[in-house]
């Protein structure tokens, strides 16, 4: 403090005086900062209004924030913004604040030469809510790069069924089930992000837009009416083509703020927008409906199911199936159309309200080789012959009552333990076909083949 601290040296090496006299007009360098909100505004010339929005770090509340609100206050006797939005500091990829010295910094054009600025910029937007440090990862990055790749390419493949033959949305589309689902999952998560983003909670409204244009739109919608487009009658083809833009079109706007770049572009290639993306206004579908919510979520969950199960069993994804039985977990409470759900397993389709009538049916006998190797050693081949020409129901009984299985081999009974051997079983109707149990998210699943 000049005002009370002599200085380090007795005279000026200047002019040799000695006489000190400290400076009063001493102020913190953040009390010159606080002028800003008055200096954007062109203040004093032009007359102050409260900014709306003050975004800085928690690490400068105390100065910056402190002394804005003092000064202004000070000099116009209101208040400098509206709402203060408080970041918190970046962290690198392996967690510790970000450093040249530790090694871990990271400049922006490095991830926007890689991966595009919007990929970046998603990446920061998901990192934390407001108040918290955001951890920089990579990951983060190259899984935001994917979903951009995701999202053109959905576009792309509306552009192809919305283009070619001057084709106008109907004004009273035949909606199928699925179509009224997809839309009223849009209209929800129109209004989820919009909540959000009113919030500055932009992690919250992209993972939510990421989640429904990455599984409810491209994994699911478009899987489910794939045979409509390509092969429905007019009418129905129409109602998915409409469906398609209004879920497309939409998506582009919520994201935009976050991929400002790519839905640009993307807005340009699909048919039916004019303008710029930035200038359209908020989406608003309005076709919020709890039944279509519950029917819907049944027809995309079996979908997902049987396509996800057919490609673990390494057969085609239009593999034809001689039929499919879906028994929701509860009640729809209305009827179910199976159209789109059958084009997309590519079999028959009933929805039933009762429940499943399977077993298990025992029907073959694997005996361990390596177990029973050590035990009976140049017998083991008799041994495995008898036990695989058991009747599988009879050894999977008496293993599960005594633990053993008693084999007879040339006029030799021996004794095989339980660890020994593993009973194949397969699920069988009350009809007794073999049938393939799947379980969903929301039914039970029955398919035959």
């Amino acid at each position: 403090d000049p005002t009370e601290t002599e200085p380090a040296i007795d005279a000026c090496p200047e002019c040799g005086g000695d006489a000190w006299i400290g400076e009063t007009d001493v102020m913190d360098t953040w009390v010159d900062s606080s002028i800003s909100p008055l200096y954007v505004q062109g203040w004093p010339d032009e007359s102050f209004e409260p900014t709306t929005l003050r975004e800085q770090g928690h690490d400068i509340i105390r100065t910056w924030a402190f002394y804005t609100i003092l000064r202004v206050v000070a000099l116009e006797e209101d208040v400098p913004w509206e709402t203060a939005l408080i970041n918190g500091m970046v962290f690198g990829d392996d967690g510790n604040k970000m450093s040249k010295s530790r090694g871990n910094a990271v400049q922006p054009e490095e991830a926007v030469e890689e991966y595009s600025a919007d990929a970046f910029r998603q990446a920061i937007a998901l990192g934390g809510q407001p108040g918290s440090d955001i951890q920089f990862q990579w990951k983060e990055v190259r899984s935001a790069s994917r979903f951009l790749t995701k999202l053109w390419n959905v576009t792309r493949f509306a552009a192809t069924h919305l283009d070619g033959d001057g084709w106008e949305p109907p004004a009273n589309p035949a909606y199928r089930d699925v179509d009224r689902w997809i839309l009223s999952r849009c209209s929800r998560v129109a209004d989820e992000v919009a909540a959000a983003m009113d919030e500055y909670r932009f992690d919250a409204a992209l993972r939510t837009l990421r989640e429904f244009v990455w599984n409810d739109l491209a994994d699911d919608y478009v899987e489910l009416t794939k045979g409509r487009l390509y092969e429905g009658r007019p009418g129905e083809r129409d109602a998915a083509r409409a469906t398609l833009f209004t879920t497309v079109s939409a998506s582009l706007r919520m994201l935009a703020p976050f991929a400002p770049f790519v839905t640009e572009e993307a807005w340009h290639a699909l048919p039916g927008t004019d303008g710029s993306v930035h200038g359209s206004t908020w989406p608003e579908p309005g076709m919020a409906d709890r039944e279509a919510d519950t029917v819907g979520a049944i027809i995309a969950d079996a979908a997902s199911t049987v396509r996800g199960w057919k490609s673990e069993s390494g057969l085609a994804l239009n593999e034809p199936l001689d039929g499919v039985e879906v028994y929701p977990d509860q009640s729809p409470g209305a009827p179910v159309d199976t159209y789109d759900l059958s084009e997309a397993v590519n079999a028959p389709v009933r929805i039933r309200e009762d429940e499943p009538d399977v077993e298990l049916v025992p029907v073959g006998v694997d005996p361990d080789h390596a177990t029973l190797g050590p035990e009976f050693r140049d017998r083991t081949d008799q041994v495995v012959a008898a036990l695989e020409s058991m009747d599988p129901a009879d050894v999977h009984k008496q293993l599960r009552v005594e633990g053993e299985r008693e084999v007879d081999i040339g006029g030799e009974v021996v004794v095989v333990p339980a660890s020994a051997v593993e009973i194949r079983q397969e699920h069988r109707s009350s009809s007794g076909e073999r049938v393939t149990v799947l379980e969903g998210e929301y039914s039970t699943i029955l398919v035959t083949r």
